[in-house]
């Protein structure tokens, strides 16, 4: 909901403005109605420079005051969205001015309608091929976000819709060609085009989408209030005043030349017309005369030279009509030869197995089909865009950073890696295998790229490089934590022993005790090791991932300083999976524990979600066509830069102080989760926080209803 500016109350400036127009009510307020507007939704209500709360409902509203002796206090709302939840939760009564619809209808009454608009397309006045609405059916369409027409054609199912937050914005990518057409109410946009001066460049197209009524809305639970409005928009409909107030706002401006002014210009533009007549007739009778006797002369001597022409006339003719047909068959063959290139070419490029763009001055003018699926683009669509926004932010930067070195005379390698951004939002990253440069017929500079595809090689890289060093790293943690358990057996057996030869030794019995804790803690810890460095595959069975995670938070909540809120957001028929249930609440237990850590007792938010996902829209495409459940556990801490990221799921790597962390924990949930099928995100960044995101694979075993919680 937007932020309310507040009850307007009597003296203030905006019931001061509207009472101006109320004077002539003879008897008192019968009562305060609390009215809803929005600052920015002109020409019906707006606040204008001078802080008067002016428009088109507002004339209107101090119209029915009179009529029904009521008063107006006006709540204004920041943004148009948030009159209706207004309405809805009764912090006001009545609007003045909302489009009647079914929806609407459930929860709002509405007065007889005083106006009716009609959404319609606009295009430009010079388009070409556009004559009906079906026509736009495969072009781009302009709509305002906060707007009957968005929502009328997101209905229909129109697919190339661009969304703007206003009708300015809007008009102008009309008239710069970036939409073909503008979807809005008629008298909202033509007044808003006469404005700025611009309505000759543009007209409506076909019937209207959609006639909307529009009329004053009440809350429901209050009929003698919309009864006592309805019956004064029906005294207020066709009066002088109902005509003055729509004359004011939506009105045509009125023309500069009227009937006299064009009478008089015509009688001046006559007079002189005449004027210039005579003289431009005299003077041509005399240039006339001069011609008619120098063409005379020129007469008789182009006779004599024509005479002396004609004889070779013929031959000439012949030579020329020769030459003429060996150039015409030479230009016929070269052309031909052109072509057969020209499709040589371009049917090579487009059997390519790697991408290739072709971009003029920076804009793409041709892609083959292996480019157009490393993009996700179409021919069209990617026609006329330029190549940074085929990149990642990263891929930007180094494109740039290439190019300026090349402009600088810098040696530059041809072939390195680069980052696309999929149209879908996936990253690809390919390598640039070679680029050439050529100006084109037009003098333009020309640009050919050929790019292969490297994703699935890199992930395969890095799964290679990572299992190589989780191997090594696991043999060697499970060989020493072999040796660490043999040593601590001895010290705990003994350590029982004595604490039962020594009971009335109180002091000696507290060390014992000491003794035993810190062994107690080199068990666990070498329990972790082995956790880590275990190869064979977990015990997994058909568990609910929502029980799992319920139980994990009441194991941590009482562990959890005061100062840190935990927030819940559990989809708790999310699904089942087939996991381990002990790895899985270890995976868990390890986050919220860091999640807690990394706000250092300060004051802070974990927040823990669970809730469905499709591989395709989380990029986990390589893990398989099937759903999965997604695990969320953030903070608002200070959050990790890149290095820290990139090092997080290391094995003994840490970020806490010596003897508070071992630097096992993510690297032991990371290897859980992998070892489940599953695949573990983190996103973070100094001062937003850290969030991670587990992803498993949905069981859809027949008993999966009924799974156990672990």
């Amino acid at each position: 909901m937007g932020l309310a500016l507040g009850l307007v109350m009597p003296g203030a400036p905006y019931s001061a403005g509207v009472a101006a127009a109320t004077e002539k009510a003879s008897p008192a307020p019968e009562r305060t109605v609390v009215v809803s507007v929005s600052k920015g939704f002109a020409p019906y209500y707006f606040v204008d420079g001078a802080g008067e709360i002016k428009g088109f409902a507002i004339d209107i509203g101090a119209e029915i005051q009179t009529i029904t002796g009521l008063r107006f206090e006006y709540q204004i709302f920041d943004k148009v969205r948030a009159v209706l939840p207004a309405l809805r939760d009764g912090s006001t009564e009545v609007n003045l001015s909302i489009g009647i619809t079914p929806k609407r209808s459930a929860y709002l009454d509405f007065t007889r309608p005083y106006e009716t608009i009609r959404i319609s397309h606009f295009i430009r006045k010079s388009a070409v091929g556009i004559e009906k609405a079906t026509d736009l059916d495969s072009r781009k369409v302009g709509v305002v976000r906060i707007n009957r027409g968005r929502s009328l054609l997101e209905s229909r199912g129109h697919a190339k819709l661009v969304i703007f937050e206003g009708l300015e914005e809007a008009l102008f990518a009309l008239l710069s060609g970036a939409v073909d057409s503008v979807a809005y109410p008629e008298n909202i946009l033509l007044k808003s085009a006469r404005a700025a001066g611009i309505d000759h460049l543009i007209k409506p197209i076909g019937p209207p989408l959609l006639e909307v009524k529009r009329a004053i809305a009440v809350a429901k639970g209050h009929p003698q209030l919309l009864a006592k409005l309805d019956a004064a928009v029906g005294q207020f409909i066709g009066s002088p005043a109902h005509k003055r107030i729509i004359a004011k706002w939506f009105g045509e401006p009125q023309s500069f030349w009227s009937k006299k002014k064009v009478t008089i210009a015509g009688a001046i533009l006559a007079a002189l017309f005449l004027f210039g007549f005579l003289i431009y007739r005299n003077r041509a009778v005399s240039r006339f005369n001069r011609e008619l006797r120098g063409t005379i002369q020129a007469k008789d001597a182009a006779e004599n030279e024509l005479r002396n022409l004609h004889a070779n006339l013929e031959a000439l003719v012949d030579n020329r009509t020769r030459s003429l047909q060996s150039e015409i068959a030479e230009r016929e063959r070269a052309e031909v030869a052109l072509r057969e290139s020209e499709d040589s070419y371009r049917t090579l490029l487009a059997q390519m197995h790697d991408a290739v763009l072709v971009a003029y001055d920076g804009r793409m003018s041709f892609a083959n089909e292996a480019a157009m699926q490393l993009t996700g683009y179409s021919m069209d669509e990617l026609s006329g865009m330029e190549f940074h926004q085929l990149l990642t932010p990263h891929g930007v930067e180094i494109w740039r950073k290439r190019r300026q070195d090349r402009l600088a005379g810098l040696s530059v390698e041809s072939q390195h890696e680069i980052e696309f951004l999929h149209k879908d939002g996936k990253t690809v990253k390919s390598c640039l295998i070679n680029i050439k440069r050529y100006n084109g017929p037009d003098g333009s500079e020309a640009v050919l790229g050929t790019f292969m595809d490297i994703t699935d090689l890199k992930h395969a890289e890095t799964s290679l490089r990572n299992a190589q060093k989780m191997e090594v790293l696991g043999n060697l943690t499970g060989g020493a934590a072999h040796s660490l358990n043999n040593l601590l057996v001895p010290i705990v057996g003994l350590g029982e022993i004595l604490k039962e030869q020594i009971e009335d030794n109180e002091d000696q019995g507290e060390m014992i005790d000491a003794m035993m804790q810190a062994a107690e803690s080199a068990r666990q810890l070498v329990a972790r090791m082995l956790t880590f460095s275990r190869q064979d595959d977990p015990q997994q069975e058909v568990i609910d991932p929502y029980k799992i995670m319920r139980k994990s938070l009441d194991l941590m909540k009482p562990s959890i300083p005061s100062t840190i809120t935990i927030w819940e957001d559990l989809d708790q028929t999310a699904g089942a999976i087939f996991a381990d249930p002990v790895q899985t609440e270890t995976v868990l237990i390890n986050l919220i524990t860091n999640a807690a850590a990394a706000m250092k007792g300060d004051v802070g938010t974990i927040k823990v979600g669970l809730t469905r996902a499709e591989s395709r829209q989380h990029g986990l495409a390589p893990l398989g066509d099937e759903n999965f459940i997604k695990m969320t556990v953030s903070d608002d801490g200070p959050g990790m830069d890149e290095e820290v990221r990139e090092r997080i799921f290391d094995p003994f790597f840490t970020t806490k102080e010596v003897g508070e962390g071992t630097g096992l924990g993510l690297s032991m949930s990371h290897g859980i989760v992998q070892r489940h099928g599953g695949h573990i995100d983190v996103e973070s960044a100094p001062g937003l926080g850290t969030t991670f995101e587990i992803y498993l694979p949905i069981c859809d075993a027949p008993d999966a209803a009924n799974a156990t919680p672990g």
